[in-house]
């Protein structure tokens, strides 16, 4: 995870092409499969935005944040992804975040997992409130979790 060096909130960030470059490589190097760069200030900030990469065949794991019941969008950046969402220990949607269909808004309590099926890199934006809270979040299955 990047964090700028500055404080976000009190100055322009420009997200650029080689910035979204370096966030593939990065990905490319981690053993996560997955990596992200946090426009938001701290994990205490209100509002978190982050620029993320996840690699093919990644999954983020069915979850739901507990804390709060507000919005997160997730918006198309490079290459389409999947966002499913679950009920009831199922998935019962799946919504293709693409060109055609770029932001998703769903409310944060909602388990969802973000899934990348495809055979080349995603990038996208993800925007929650916060503060980012681990023992607030609740897994469907626990075996999904990266």
């Amino acid at each position: 995870m990047l964090f700028q060096d500055k404080k976000i909130m009190n100055r322009v960030q420009l997200v650029t092409e080689e910035l979204i470059n370096q966030l593939i490589i990065d990905t490319q190097s981690s053993s996560k499969g997955w990596s992200r760069i946090c426009l938001h200030e701290s994990v205490n900030s209100l509002i978190h935005c982050m620029i993320m990469c996840m690699l093919p065949n990644i999954n983020s794991g069915m979850h739901a944040h507990s804390s709060n019941a507000e919005l997160i969008t997730y918006s198309y950046l490079m290459n389409s992804f999947t966002v499913e969402i679950g009920q009831n220990d199922k998935i019962c949607q799946s919504v293709i975040i693409c060109k055609e269909n770029p932001v998703l808004a769903i409310p944060d309590s909602t388990f969802r997992s973000v899934r990348n099926p495809s055979s080349r890199p995603v990038v996208y934006i993800e925007q929650r409130l916060g503060p980012y809270r681990a023992e607030k979040i609740e897994w469907f299955d626990s075996t999904h979790k990266n």
